[in-house]
């Protein structure tokens, strides 16, 4: 998973309302350090005005977001990849009829299986 979406995903699930640019890559604690946040007053600041947003439960976060991507999200991106065009899916059905085109798929399948 791309590193700066899941920064953005993991804070928006912890802090639906936050606001923050960043620059750069956030991997450590010094990184998390130079976000820039919304302050109440409207101007930007490293200082975090979300108790709930800690370097700890950001990392955490990552690291549940990176799993899930990596579990069955791993398993359907592989199928996706290796799964035939539509046309061509079509076409298998039209030559081979629903029966032919699931044992081609059942392959595809069995091969990554959940």
């Amino acid at each position: 998973m791309d590193i700066t979406k899941k920064l953005y995903t993991a804070i928006i699930n912890l802090k639906s309302t936050a606001e923050l640019n960043v620059s750069g890559y956030v991997e450590t604690e010094e990184d998390f350090n130079k976000i820039q946040w919304l302050q109440a007053d409207k101007t930007w600041s490293t200082t975090n005005p979300h108790s709930e947003i800690t370097w700890s439960t950001l990392s955490t976060e990552m690291t549940r977001l990176q799993t899930e991507y990596d579990g069955i999200g791993l398993v359907q991106r592989n199928r996706a990849n290796e799964y035939p065009s539509i046309p061509d899916q079509l076409d298998d059905i039209f030559h081979n009829g629903v029966e032919g085109w699931k044992t081609s798929i059942q392959v595809i399948k069995t091969k990554y299986p959940k």
